[in-house]
């Protein structure tokens, strides 16, 4: 389920970070493996960004998991 909810994440940071926020990783299909600089700028914004959609994700989840229960 944690796969999941970083694909979700990912997904969601994508469709609402602006354009500059995005690794070309996510924006085109690369032919090739490229090597990721996750030391860079725009790994690290988006990066946050999807801890940030992770975060809220996660929360929703346990706010229903605790309404089931009650």
């Amino acid at each position: 389920m944690d796969l999941q909810i970083t694909r979700t994440a990912e997904q969601l940071t994508i469709k609402f970070a602006d354009e500059i926020d995005i690794p070309n990783r996510f924006k085109r299909r690369l032919t090739k493996t490229t090597k990721i600089n996750t030391d860079s700028l725009v790994e690290i914004r988006f990066k946050k960004h999807v801890d940030a959609w992770t975060n809220l994700i996660n929360s929703i989840i346990k706010g229903t998991k605790d309404k089931e229960q009650a």
